[in-house]
């Protein structure tokens, strides 16, 4: 599920078994216990492996971490490290490469240019993964596979790290740009928790998510 790396269309350029699973969760499918959310899914879980960019533990990989915010935000100008995992473990695509221009120095400098394109299965997991009480894995029978979501505070703290470490730099302004948009991002997400602990749905009241970024300012 992830031709042209794009899960959600792949599924409907090949609407299979386990892709029509994907996109229509059956009641044994998603689970709620004690609070807690979990999906069990194959082609989910193999597409937020992805995401994750096949790490073992991802809390502790920084390029894992950096995948999933830039699956949400623009992050900027990107690390030489970053751009080559991205696009060959995740659903990071190459859109521009230019060789070195430097007349000094031509194949110490170089520029490539990539992009996550939008998909809303992407953007789903994204979400999910922000969430303490949010998990995926393959089987309901086994937990050995399982992915657990993380708080709010461990990705905005991820988010500063990443541009502190030098993984990213801002495209414009400053890193405050992008943790503002995240911010934005997390309010909505509270919203949309509230609404369907799967993390299943986009809408969100607007005035619900204005007063929510208010309130959060007071």
């Amino acid at each position: 599920c992830g031709r042209f790396g794009r899960p959600l269309f792949a599924a409907m350029l090949q609407p299979d078994q386990d892709c029509k699973r994907m996109l229509e969760l059956t009641s044994d499918a998603a689970k709620e216990t004690e609070g807690k959310f979990k999906i069990c899914n194959v082609p989910l879980r193999s597409i937020l492996g992805r995401i994750l960019l096949s790490s073992e533990d991802y809390s502790k990989d920084k390029n894992a971490v950096a995948s999933v915010l830039a699956t949400r935000v623009q992050l900027g100008i990107a690390s030489f490290d970053f751009i080559t995992k991205s696009t060959a473990k995740g659903y990071a695509m190459l859109v521009d490469f230019r060789g070195g221009e430097h007349k000094q120095h031509p194949d110490a400098f170089g520029i490539a240019g990539i992009t996550f394109p939008p998909d809303p299965v992407c953007a789903a997991l994204a979400m999910g993964v922000m969430q303490e009480s949010w998990s995926v894995c393959s089987s309901t029978s086994s937990d050995t596979d399982v992915i657990n979501g993380k708080e709010a505070s461990f990705w905005v703290r991820k988010a500063g790290l990443v541009f502190d470490r030098g993984l990213f730099l801002p495209d414009r302004g400053d890193a405050g740009e992008v943790l503002a948009t995240l911010y934005m991002l997390l309010c909505g997400d509270v919203l949309r928790h509230q609404k369907d602990g799967f993390m299943r749905k986009f809408e969100i009241d607007c005035d619900a998510w204005i007063s929510l970024l208010r309130q959060e300012k007071e």
